[in-house]
């Protein structure tokens, strides 16, 4: 029983032994892969000696130790050998290299003659630990294909070591097709590892043939063939041994030019030696019978391709034939492109702009030639925006030695920006002007356009933009109102279209239309977003002569997040001029249309002198050197309804009024009243003060307007408008001009005096003149 119990405890233990030797490392200190590395690796020919490359070893401290070795090992049937490169196998196994002798040098161990290992004593700056100026390593044959190292030294403690194996005469097998590797083997325990490594290539020699560019022509171009060898003799011998066929319509020019990139430097003198000529489409590389080429090369042949039949000759890629004896790979190649002297323009995108605002930037536009010189030095572009839109930023570009830039504002409007070429193109050139601002007219939006022309022959119409409001506004209402009656109005919202739209630090204004007014301070609040409204700042203001026509908003802040405004409590009062139909409610003000803002224009533009505002040093439009307002006719950006009158001015009103010439008094409509100027008689004709006057054909004083600066007086009654002028006898109804026999004037103490009988009869009432009294009846029709 108890020896039962020890074989299964001793089971056990083998068991977990095994196990735990599994888990553990090899004892080898090999590092494998890293150790070795390809320094180069040619590709040759197969059935002769040729040079390989080098193999790089490196060992870190202590992996190395007296007693360790290791094989080089070629492929079956190569030959290590000091034969002469291009030697046959016979000549190779002759001269089998049965001796890797040691020489010690100030700066390397050198082990081998033809092939040979190299120690160096440095390597990066730092010391070799196989190199302490007496025999480290030791190299022996194994055969003619393997060659054993041997480590006979003591490497330095503490240091790395460095082995370079260099393959230079080697007898490469016939048949052997792919990679040449060295393969390397090492015995158990050895700090050496095993591993393969490429130190050649076999090929039978490849050919590959590239252009240096594709240009574009119309005529005639240059074009440099690159032919390159993959090994020494992969160019067949003979004649045509590359042949270089073009497509219908064109022919190869002029005289071949060789230089040498790399490899033998008898391969542009052979080349030159044997061409004869130039066969139309047909371009032919002979070299003589015999001749290979005793390393790998490439040369780059530079040589003229022109058009010579137009009417064959396609359009667009020119594709050239490869062929002759030669293995060549591509077999075709395009080599350049043909096509007429065209261009085109066009925008490659139409973003987003704001009506009423500063520094909108629209989409690049890109101007594109078929071929070179399509575009002719000095020839000119002019790109016009419409009548909403000015420049505020111009772009120029260069390619290919052609180059555009801005030129000049053609009628210094700002609408049409001339750019000049200056050339022409080495190559077909695409230009492209990006970046490029434009300034809007508030309350404009749709398709921002752009009219091409100019002399270079572009032309035709680019979608350059999509405008938009800043802002859209809504009414919730529109209910009636009547004349002479305080009435309530819709409430307004007014909301941001972007971010941003609404601008700080400028102000906001709510607009009635002329005979309209507000009856008190409406509310304003913003209910949505981060815009600010300035505290206290909500008021009403005259608009002109209109009092209370207008609320004005100052905005603290603008928006990060695009914001909504509600206007609420809205009250209007409207006088008897306002026709039925719609109340328009306006948003205006430079919040919303900075183009009009003097501070943001100058911000912009520059500091404006004399109205002269210029665009990339150019001068590009005028403005009114005070107010610099770019678009000052229009100031309104959004609109919209939020009541209706019902209630037109009252154009039936009745009245009969008499006045005595000389005296105050006057009686309307039977009521006694009194003027602080008496009537007169002036030239057959009866003065009167205009507001009584007015007052007597049925106008209120609402209606009656006077201006100091050109001293004028307009009267409005239902559908028509009178104005008159101070010594003047020009009376203008409605625009139209009349010519009075007498003209206004004015008497102490100030007042204004119209001849009657010509203002009446404007405003359609009749005049009665009784000459025994001196009584003067106004009756209105």
């Amino acid at each position: 029983m108890r020896n039962k119990k020890s074989r299964k405890f001793m089971s056990v233990l083998l068991t977990l032994a095994m196990m735990v030797t599994m888990l553990m490392p090899l004892a080898s200190p090999a590092a494998a892969a890293d150790d070795y590395s390809s320094l180069k690796a040619p590709t040759v020919d197969d059935n002769a000696v040729r040079e390989l490359g080098t193999v790089f070893m490196h060992f870190t401290a202590g992996q190395l130790e007296n007693g360790d070795s290791v094989t080089f090992r070629l492929p079956s049937d190569f030959i290590w050998t000091t034969a002469g490169v291009g030697s046959n196998e016979t000549t190779a196994k002759a001269a089998y290299q049965a001796t890797w002798a040691f020489n010690h040098t100030a700066s390397s161990d050198k082990y081998g003659t033809a092939n040979y290992i190299e120690v160096p004593a440095v390597y990066s700056g730092d010391n070799n630990g196989l190199y302490d100026g007496t025999q480290m390593l030791k190299l022996s044959p194994v055969s003619d294909k393997e060659v054993k190292m041997e480590v006979v030294g003591t490497p330095v403690s503490g240091q790395d070591c460095w082995i370079y194996l260099y393959v230079k005469t080697a007898f490469v097998a016939s048949g052997h097709t792919g990679e040449i590797p060295v393969i390397i083997d090492s015995p158990p325990g050895s700090g050496f590892s095993d591993g393969s490594v490429a130190v050649g290539t076999v090929s039978d020699g490849a050919v590959t043939v590239s252009v240096s560019s594709t240009d574009s022509f119309s005529d005639s171009d240059e074009i440099k063939l690159r032919i390159t060898e993959d090994r020494e003799g992969s160019l067949e011998d003979g004649n045509d041994s590359l042949k270089f066929k073009l497509p219908n319509g064109f022919v190869w020019s002029g005289t071949p030019t060789v230089e040498t990139i790399w490899g033998d430097a008898g391969l542009k003198t052979e080349i030159l030696a044997n061409y004869e000529g130039i066969n139309d489409d047909e371009f032919v590389i002979n070299l003589p019978k015999g001749y290979a080429t005793t390393k790998a090369t490439s040369v780059e042949i530079t040589i003229d391709i022109s058009v010579d039949d137009e009417t064959d000759a396609k359009t667009g890629d020119v594709t050239m034939k490869i062929n002759g004896d030669t293995d060549v790979t591509p077999s075709e190649l395009v080599v350049g492109k043909y096509g007429d002297y065209e261009t085109s323009i066009e925008c490659t995108e139409a973003p987003t702009v704001i009506a009423g605002m500063l520094e909108q930037k629209i989409g690049d536009i890109v101007i594109k030639e078929s071929v070179a010189k399509s575009i002719s030095d000095g020839r000119t572009l002019t790109l016009e925006l419409p009548d909403n839109a000015k420049w505020g930023k111009l772009d120029s570009d260069n390619d290919s030695s052609l180059d555009v830039k801005p030129e000049s504002f053609p009628g210094t409007d700002g609408k049409t920006a001339k750019f000049k070429f200056n050339g022409p193109s080495s190559d077909a050139a695409e230009l492209t002007l990006e970046d490029m601002e434009v300034v809007l007219e508030p309350g404009y939006t749709g398709d921002l356009t752009v009219t091409v022309a100019g002399t270079a022959g572009l032309t035709g119409e680019l979608t350059v933009a999509k405008i938009v409001a800043p802002i859209t506004v809504e009414a919730s209402a529109a209910p009636e109102v009547k004349i002479g009656a305080v009435a309530d109005a819709g409430d307004v919202t007014i909301t941001e279209n972007e971010a941003g739209a609404i601008k700080d630090n400028n102000y906001l204004i709510l607009d009635l239309p002329q005979g309209v007014r507000f009856a008190s301070t409406p509310d304003v609040e913003v209910v949505e977003g981060d815009l600010k409204i300035a505290s206290g700042s909500v008021k009403t203001q005259k608009d002109g002569e209109e009092d209370d026509n207008q609320v004005s908003i100052t905005i603290d802040s603008d928006s990060s997040t695009a914001s909504k405004i509600e206007v609420t409590g809205i009250r209007l009062i409207v006088d008897r001029t306002v026709p039925e139909g719609d109340v328009v409610f306006k948003i205006k003000g430079d919040a919303v249309a900075e183009v009009n803002d003097k501070s943001e224009v100058e911000d912009y533009y520059g500091t404006i002198t004399g109205g002269a505002v210029y665009v990339d040093s150019i001068h590009a439009f005028d403005v009114d050197s005070s107010d610099k307002q770019i678009f000052p006719k229009t100031t309104t950006a959004a609109k919209t309804v939020n009541a209706k009158c019902v209630t037109p001015g009252d154009s039936n009103y009745k009245a009969d009024a008499a006045f005595v010439i000389g005296q105050t008094t006057f009686t309307m409509n039977g009521v006694e009243k009194t003027m602080d100027v008496a009537p007169y008689l002036k030239d057959d004709r009866t003065f009167l003060p205009v507001r009584f006057v007015a007052n007597a054909l049925g106008v209120d004083d609402a209606n009656i307007m006077y201006n100091a600066v050109d001293q004028s007086v307009v009267i409005i009654k239902g559908d028509r408008v009178v104005k008159l002028t101070i010594g003047s006898t020009t009376m203008l109804v409605n625009g139209v001009a009349f010519t009075m026999d007498t003209a206004p004037e004015i008497v102490d103490p100030g007042r204004t005096m119209l001849p009657l009988r010509w203002v009446a009869q404007a405003l359609g009432a009749s005049v009665e003149w009784d000459a025994a009294t001196q009584t003067v009846t106004v009756k209105t029709l």
